[in-house]
């Protein structure tokens, strides 16, 4: 009763993360709970908390991913409350929200979560040196094309290849 009407409120929507080549490889998760399209600005952890409790009561993240990985966005609170280990690591991307702050122990989290074969992205990366502690564990790095240029990413792929990285570069 209760649980139903304020999922019936609560609503996913899925944007396509693309290779090269045009094939869908991925959706990015995004919480909605109006038929506007856009993040009514409730906490990260309680948005990603929305995508958790939608897993699991409305059914596997493969199904609403038609099968694609399911980019899904963590902050600093629900990967030390390990949430992510709530779900399949083949069909999920840790994709952290660049608000995090890198603490020891979140570097510890992220390492372990690399061990369990979880794909690890970063979201919006703005090129800080903040986050060279956790590049060992990161498979993905998303930047927005529309707040960098083209001579940043560049200068990523460079160091990256100076890190001997096989780090992918994502853009949207």
């Amino acid at each position: 009763g209760v649980l139903m009407e304020v999922m019936q409120k609560k609503l996913l929507a899925r944007q396509a993360i693309l290779d090269i080549n045009l094939k869908t490889i991925g959706y990015e998760l995004l919480f909605r709970n109006s038929l506007d399209n856009k993040f009514n600005g409730a906490s990260p952890e309680k948005a990603t908390s929305q995508i958790v409790l939608q897993n699991h009561i409305l059914g596997d993240l493969s199904d609403v991913c038609l099968g694609k990985l399911a980019f899904i966005n963590f902050d600093e609170f629900t990967i030390l409350q390990n949430s992510p280990l709530l779900f399949n690591p083949k069909s999920l991307v840790v994709e952290l929200l660049e608000t995090i702050k890198i603490t020891d122990e979140l570097v510890f989290r992220i390492s372990q979560l690399r061990k369990k074969n979880y794909i690890v992205a970063l979201g919006d990366y703005d090129f800080s040196d903040k986050w060279e502690s956790i590049f060992p564990y990161i498979s993905i790095i998303k930047v927005d094309i529309d707040k960098v240029s083209f001579s940043q990413i560049e200068e990523l792929k460079k160091r990256l290849l100076s890190l001997k990285s096989n780090i992918k570069i994502v853009a949207k």
